[in-house]
């Protein structure tokens, strides 16, 4: 175990006993002034303990404890902080948001139930005139303490996290690594009383005592920190940042320069410009990435146009340039930014995704580390990378290490004996422990005619398992058109791509040779009509229809309403509202169905054959030809089994509509028909639909699971049913969309059994 961190706590408990004593020869008003002096001082721990003490001679002046809570939770000793705000919790009319700050508290301590219990309770008494925007934040911590709850309990058992030697943490502050490859490491520490630049080599198995590095700058006074080097090793961008403080974190003001390395010698310091570094704002954390000639600059930034304290913005520059000058720094949008801090990005290249902290998102901690697939501003949603990485405390600083074998992070959380307090940030590595070695499959989609690259393909690995069943595995929409995944050996895998506008492309490879490393090919997309005259072609193909040859069924002409509008499905695992047009009526439809099968060859005529069936609610098939009843000719066996939308069912069943599969606007569901107006929850579209899948697990139970069938575009819609309270409906919607792959989901509006549309 590390022995300096025990020393330390020995040396604060005695420092503590010895403050205590001095504190008690004074007043209380001696001890609140003396706490003043210190607070405006930014030494938050020795006030928080001078404010207490005063509270404890007065305990009727609630403001004294609350400032102890306060310099408390600054400092980040979250259960002092807890004690503290207790006191106080209710005191609305003085402190209006003490309960949620007492709840934060609470929830960084890692104490997720109590936590859980007063968000709520504050939330129900917070009447404040900004009640709305509060809302929204309680309810942000809410599902934070939730996943805290669950992630907590199920960390990944395949990473290993170590906390690094006391060669490297010290019971100052250690942040902001880089790893150059496995065995070197440069980090930044403010173990000199101030923030510098350090590095540390991996000899043995052990981190060596860290050296300021060789030719860098000496930087006088300020803090020196936040270094990053470019992937080509000419460029180390990096921060300076003052404060009156030691070390303040975000409460200093800090801007980004950068040093160039001339054939071995780095240069002085260059200041970025003015654009960059805005007077009144901090500029920091900065993380390099090239893509063919050009770099891009990512980095964190409170500056004007931003989605609310720290976000993270990025720039670029021409890799052929040797000057400075970026592009004006571009926000990463909305999904990445929020109106709490986002900040520390780190670019996976190979992975296409940007790791990064935010306190905005829900958290199981104050900042917690997410993960985005994406590329500048065009992002997927941020998913929590879970624990053991994440920890009620804050954690940030995620980077890998060039091997992807592992990589580091910084916390301040609490690690056994090695770390006994919450009140600095540490450095901890972490490594991947699967037995097995990755084989990496990359490539890129492009056009099949153009050879172009497509940009925003979704692409879908499954492995084909036992008795030949394909499991999916993973998805990822790659801004870049270059998908990159990792598998593992011994196995055999299907890749499939999906595009708007284009035809769906899979192929199959096998990672069963020995020492395979690599697999992977270039995906070339057909483009096909999808009625968006965007894409250059406003003529619909002949399609043709395979259904079973006994079975014609006939709607009116259908009308496209307006809240659908025809489109190629784009993602396996998030949905899109889909819809398809008829044909109008007397036109033959056809579709070549794919060459790996041996299609069922039909026609099917939109004017009324000999066998009918109809549209309307559900109705006692009869022989009267009357209105709204099924005419049946000499053919019809009530016995005859059919296959619908996957649902197999007797054929009396089917043209009586009483729960059975109907048709309607080109649409074969598999749910009985409703009069009136009623409410579904879509979850998803997909080209090949299996009810099997995990991946509906987490949402089964909640309702009824539905299938559509729109057989001209081969897509099938998978829902929830039904509600009839629009109140339920939304309610509903709000817990599907909180299970993981099901973000996207939406309300559809149903009349008399026919879908009316999205309801926005």
């Amino acid at each position: 175990m590390n022995s300096m961190k025990t020393i330390f706590g020995f040396c604060l408990t005695l420092l503590f006993t010895c403050t205590l004593q001095a504190q008690s020869n004074m007043s209380w008003k001696k001890q609140l002034k003396k706490a003043d002096e210190l607070f405006t001082d930014a030494q938050y721990a020795d006030a928080a303990e001078y404010y207490k003490a005063a509270w404890m001679q007065k305990p009727k002046k609630t403001e004294l404890i609350y400032k102890a809570g306060e310099s408390f939770y600054i400092i980040k000793d979250y259960k002092n902080a807890a004690e503290a705000f207790k006191n106080v919790k209710e005191n609305y009319d003085d402190y209006p948001l003490i309960g949620l700050k007492y709840a934060r508290a609470l929830k960084q301590a890692g104490d997720y139930d109590s936590a859980s219990r007063e968000l709520v309770y504050f939330l129900n008494n917070y009447n404040g005139a900004d009640k709305t925007i509060i809302s929204e934040i309680v309810q942000n911590e809410i599902r934070g303490a939730e996943l805290g709850i669950k992630l907590s309990a199920f960390p990944d058992e395949n990473i290993d996290v170590q906390h690094l030697s006391s060669n490297v943490n010290t019971p100052a502050t250690e942040f902001s690594p880089f790893a150059f490859n496995d065995e070197t490491l440069y980090y930044s520490s403010t173990m000199a009383a101030r923030a510098e630049i350090y590095r540390t080599l991996k000899v043995n198995g052990e981190w060596t005592k860290p050296e300021r590095p060789n030719g860098f700058p000496t930087i006088e006074n300020d803090h020196f920190c936040n270094g990053n080097l470019t992937p080509d090793n000419k460029r180390f961008y990096f921060t300076i940042c003052q404060s009156r403080e030691s070390w303040g974190g975000l409460t200093t003001e800090c801007d980004l320069f950068v040093i160039k390395n001339n054939a071995g010698t780095w240069s002085e310091p260059e200041r970025l410009r003015d654009y960059v570094n805005m007077e009144g704002s901090t500029a920091t954390h900065p993380y390099t990435v090239h893509q063919n000639n050009t770099e891009i600059l990512y980095f964190a930034s409170n500056r004007e146009g931003g989605k609310g304290g720290m976000d993270i913005w990025y720039m670029t520059r021409d890799l052929r340039s040797d000057d400075i000058d970026f592009t004006f720094p571009i926000n990463c949008g909305s999904k990445i930014n929020t109106k709490g801090d986002e900040i520390s990005p780190f670019y996976d290249k190979d992975a296409g995704v940007l790791n990064f902290a935010s306190n905005g998102l829900a958290t199981i901690g104050g900042y917690d580390i997410f993960a985005a697939v994406g590329n500048k501003s065009q992002w997927e949603m941020p998913e929590n990378v879970g624990t053991p990485i994440n920890s009620s405390a804050d954690d940030f600083f995620f980077v890998r290490t060039p091997s992807r074998k592992g990589g580091f992070f910084v916390s301040n959380r609490l690690f056994g004996a090695e770390k006994i307090s919450t009140t600095d940030e540490d450095i901890f590595s972490f490594t991947d422990g699967d037995a097995a070695p990755k084989v990496i499959v990359k490539g890129n989609v492009v056009d099949e005619k153009s050879e172009e690259v497509l940009t925003g393909v979704m692409v879908a690995v499954s492995q084909y398992v036992e008795g030949g069943r394909k499991q999916f595995i993973s998805n990822k929409r790659f801004a870049d058109g270059n998908y990159y995944f990792e598998v593992l050996p011994g196995a055999e895998y299907e890749i499939e791509a999906q595009r708007e506008g284009f035809l769906p492309k899979t192929y199959v490879f096998s990672t069963r040779e020995e020492g395979m490393r690599e697999a992977g090919k270039t995906l070339r997309m057909e483009r096909v009509w999808d009625g968006d005259e965007a894409l250059g072609d406003t003529s619909p193909p002949q399609r043709k229809v395979v259904t079973t040859p006994q079975t014609i069924v006939t709607t009116p002409t259908p009308q496209k309403t307006p809240d659908e509008k025809p489109r190629t499905n784009i993602s396996p695992s998030r949905s899109e509202s889909v819809s398809m047009n008829a044909p109008p009526a007397n036109t033959t439809v056809t579709r070549e169905e794919p060459k790996t099968t041996a299609p069922v060859q039909r026609e099917i005529t939109m004017t009324a054959p000999t066998t009918t069936v109809t549209t309307a609610p559900a109705r006692t098939p009869t022989e009267t030809g009357s209105t709204g009843a099924v005419k049946l000719n000499s053919d019809y066996n009530p016995n005859e089994k059919v296959n619908i939308a996957g649902v197999t069912t007797d054929r009396t069943n089917y043209v009586s509509g009483e729960g059975a599969p109907y048709t309607i606007n080109g649409i074969t569901t598999s749910a009985p028909r409703h009069d009136g107006t009623y409410y579904k929850v879509q979850l998803i579209a997909v080209t090949r639909h299996d009810p099997s899948s995990s991946r509906y697990n987490t949402v089964r139970g909640m309702g009824r699971m539905d299938t559509e069938l729109i057989e001209a575009k081969n897509i099938t819609r998978v829902l929830l049913a039904d509600y009839f309270e629009y109140g339920d409906a939304k309610k509903a919607l709000s817990k599907v969309r909180a299970k993981k792959g099901f973000e996207r989901a939406y309300l559809v509006k149903y009349r008399d059994g026919e879908r009316v549309g999205r309801v926005n």
